[in-house]
């Protein structure tokens, strides 16, 4: 096992800009310093963004082939796949690890993942037509994604303006 200082020397070594989506493990000390240690590659093809679950040692990665490939740590085990969509883009896990977010370019939606059900529900963002893609999304609270530039309420499915956009 390697270890680093700096999470850009770790890239920079163990390359993760690859079809390998190098799996890491952060350790917090007292001191607020971040150890980054490689715990092993895993083969995934076409990964695009990750997140991960630290009390449920889940790995959700996204995909170009539009499924979240899923892997329980540290073992480093396949846990299955969940179908998104096509090209999916970037993902987040809610503060209550009950749903993920996921940006994909499947006519500009976000599409939340319910979980353990592994329910999909999707959302258009670019309004009606479905035009474009969604590249980030990132969770406010366990009701509330900010999604390029709008907010999305998943309680009731209404989007509102933050007065920005980014993609």
């Amino acid at each position: 096992m390697q270890t680093f200082s700096r999470f850009n020397d770790f890239v920079a070594k163990t390359n993760t800009v690859s079809k390998l989506c190098s799996l890491v493990l952060i350790i917090s000390h007292a001191t607020h310093a971040q150890t980054w240690s490689t715990l092993g590659d895993v083969t995934v093809t076409g990964s695009r963004d990750m997140a991960y679950d630290h009390l449920g040692k889940q790995l959700y990665v996204t995909t170009d082939s539009g499924a979240v490939q899923v892997f329980t740590l540290p073992a480093r085990t396949a846990n299955g796949s969940i179908q998104v969509g096509t090209n999916l883009k970037g993902i987040d896990i809610s503060p209550d690890r009950t749903k993920l977010a996921v940006g994909n370019s499947d006519g500009g939606r976000v599409s939340i993942i319910s979980l353990p059900s592994r329910t999909v529900t999707h959302h258009y963002v670019s309004g009606s037509s479905g035009t474009g893609s969604t590249f980030s999304c990132a969770f406010i609270d366990n009701d509330s994604l900010v999604v390029g530039g709008r907010v999305l309420n998943l309680t009731t499915g209404t989007f509102s303006s933050l007065g920005y956009t980014f993609y």
